[in-house]
């Protein structure tokens, strides 16, 4: 896992949470996926929030299917995503 951080504008930035997954399709022979990707991993961001001015405006995780939606989970201590990977 990595994290990358941009400035969304001059007041706001960005920190994207990104995982590699290796062969997370299981099903996918290696060479099949070395074929179409030149990799035999996956590279996913899975949960990113905005703050402006220091403070929180919008959190957002990848669904399934690569759908982007609001993350309204549980925390843990408050601060950090519970996140689960879906399959």
């Amino acid at each position: 896992m990595y994290y990358e951080v941009s400035r969304a504008t001059a007041r706001e930035l960005q920190i994207r949470y990104t995982f590699i997954f290796t062969n997370e399709d299981g099903g996918t022979p290696t060479a099949a996926l070395m074929a179409r990707w030149g990799r035999a991993t996956d590279i996913e961001w899975v949960y990113q929030f905005r703050l402006r001015d220091g403070k929180v405006i919008e959190k957002q995780y990848q669904g399934v299917e690569h759908e982007t939606k609001p993350f309204t989970g549980k925390r843990i201590n408050g601060n950090h995503p519970l996140l689960a990977v879906a399959v």
